[in-house]
């Protein structure tokens, strides 16, 4: 039976409730806690994170100590933060640290690292103490600002500096010319410039910080079961796959690849090839900006931390919050990200004639094939193989669809796919609050399209041709950059500073292509709300 307080506190209400620690207690309690966060301005990612944790919490306790003790739940506000304080009266018992059964399929180890990814390092903080017999565990999260009654403009304000930046090239063309010369040169090139070198400073050691925090948390979901093996080897293939299809579609566009002449291919080239992915050095890689040496680096080092992690717990800890050092301040510097978009674009108009502006509806038209071609591709899989009924199957994950359209945030998309495969579906409820969450921290389906098209565009737009070794780098870079990008605003202009970079293109295609980027955002997010729903629906087979 529940029992219910309200106590006003000043000007807030605490609300105290009490229920035993049977499943349904701990079902009711995390609903109360889903109605207080959903009433509370808190951000969105907080919503998701906060009820998987109590309920975890809960879990465990139930395991150890049975179904025949209370806990009670201690919702309030106090100066605009948002407080969450639970407390079950029994021994002392830490489920953040006194838990060690590996055969739990999700625990507090694995889902925090992964739910810190997906959603940009929220400033949420959890807390254990125990006291006078009780176990305490806080949750504070700070209030978000308030978005929802403003229009959402897809791009957001990456978008806002696209218009602005094609209006102020628009009125450029009525300045004298040795004006408008003297601003590109003298400007908007230099600042430019370095706004772009600020940002690949920080994403290249990101990338490392990614890469290795990546392997960290894979060892953990590796060590359950076969399910975390399985998840992370069909991330990898469908990553390639994407990336492959990715290419035919932007060959079409961008008829950049060359075969025959001085770009010719030979098995030394190929060899020399993988042989220089192997650094000289530790510090040369961050030096150049060498992507694919990075991550050989990232992963010498990780394959160590996991050797060392029985003699050195504290390792994997010390990585974790050096990725939530680096990512806080590329989130700090991301900043700058629609001003790198308006200069880019602005220099671009002021260089180049229309014709050439206007080329960038060939991207559009290659995104939109690649990811028409890998949906039918799915489709045909799920309805030939898997017997599936497509249209019945579309019209149980159109929530997942419709929020990841309209909003253009896998992050919002979360909370109604967990609830689309759970109850639509009809999926194991301990595979979906697994999978969910890992595969928005290590999977991108709707990023491989836009990366794998740029590398085909900065070509074009450079005026220079692929070859086939070209296309083993693109194809490794946009595999390694698709898990390893940074979840943060602003993250993709970094990495296509990376990619073009590293493939020895000229960087001011990025305007160009956040340019494209405004009419794929929003569908490209669908996409990939898509690709993993069939790739939840297919794993319920295989497991």
């Amino acid at each position: 039976m529940r029992s219910h307080i309200n106590v006003r506190i000043g000007g807030c209400i605490k609300m105290t409730y009490r229920y035993p620690l049977t499943n349904e207690g701990i079902n009711s309690g995390c609903e109360q806690i889903r109605s207080f966060i959903e009433s509370a301005e808190i951000s969105n990612a907080d919503r998701i994170k906060i009820p998987l944790l109590i309920e975890e919490t809960l879990l465990q306790y139930q395991e150890r100590f049975g179904d025949g003790i209370d806990f009670s739940l201690n919702l309030y506000t106090i100066l605009g933060a948002y407080k969450i304080d639970l407390r079950v009266n029994c021994v002392r018992f830490n489920p953040f640290s006194d838990a060690n059964d590996e055969t739990q399929l999700l625990n507090e180890k694995i889902l925090l690292p992964l739910l810190l990814q997906v959603n940009s390092y929220e400033s949420t903080k959890t807390s254990y103490s125990y006291s006078n017999g009780t176990n305490r565990i806080r949750i504070t999260t700070k209030t978000a600002r308030k978005h929802d009654h403003k229009i959402r403009i897809p791009g957001g304000t990456n978008t806002v500096a696209v218009i602005a930046a094609v209006l102020c090239g628009c009125l450029f063309a009525f300045v004298p010319e040795t004006i408008s010369a003297f601003v590109l040169e003298s400007i908007v090139q230099p600042i430019s410039s370095a706004m772009l070198g600020v940002i690949s400073a920080i994403t290249i050691p990101l990338i490392f910080i990614s890469v290795l925090s990546s392997i960290c948390v894979m060892d953990d979901i590796a060590s359950l079961n076969t399910i975390g093996l399985r998840s992370i080897g069909r991330f990898v293939m469908l990553t390639a796959l994407i990336t492959a299809v990715a290419m035919v579609t932007s060959e079409l566009m961008f008829p950049v690849i060359s075969i025959s002449g001085g770009t010719g291919f030979s098995f030394s080239e190929l060899f020399a090839l993988l042989l220089e992915i192997i650094p000289r050095s530790l510090i040369t890689p961050f030096v150049e900006g060498n992507a694919l040496q990075i991550v050989f680096i990232a992963l010498l080092v990780g394959a160590c931390i996991l050797l060392l992690d029985a003699r050195v717990p504290g390792l994997k800890s010390f990585v974790g919050e050096l990725n939530l050092l680096i990512a806080k301040m590329m989130e700090v510097v991301s900043v700058v990200i629609p001003v790198v978009i308006f200069l880019s674009i602005f220099q671009t108009i002021l260089k180049y004639s229309l014709k050439e502006i206007l080329s960038v509806w060939r991207f559009v038209v290659a995104a939109y094939a690649c990811q028409c071609l890998v949906t039918i591709a799915l489709c045909c899989y799920l309805r030939f193989r898997r017997k599936v009924k497509i249209a019945s199957f579309v019209k149980q994950i159109s929530p997942v669809l419709i929020v990841s359209l309209t909003t253009a945030s896998s992050t919002l998309a979360i909370a109604p796919m967990l609830e689309v495969t759970k109850n639509k579906l009809e999926i194991d409820e301990k595979l979906c609050d697994f999978w969910v969450p890992i595969s928005h921290a290590l999977f991108s389906p709707s990023l491989i399209p836009l990366l794998t098209t740029a590398g085909f565009f900065g070509a074009y737009y450079a005026g220079q041709t692929l070859s086939l070794l070209n296309l083993i780098v693109l194809f490794l870079l946009v595999i390694q950059l698709g898990i390893a990008s940074p979840k943060v605003p602003g993250g993709v202009v970094a990495v296509l500073a990376i990619l073009l970079s590293q493939l020895g293109l000229d960087t001011e295609a990025i305007g160009m292509i956040m340019l494209a980027n405004v009419f794929i955002i929003n569908m490209g997010t669908a996409f990939g709300a898509f690709v993993r729903c069939c790739e939840i629906r297919e794993l319920s087979y295989r497991v």
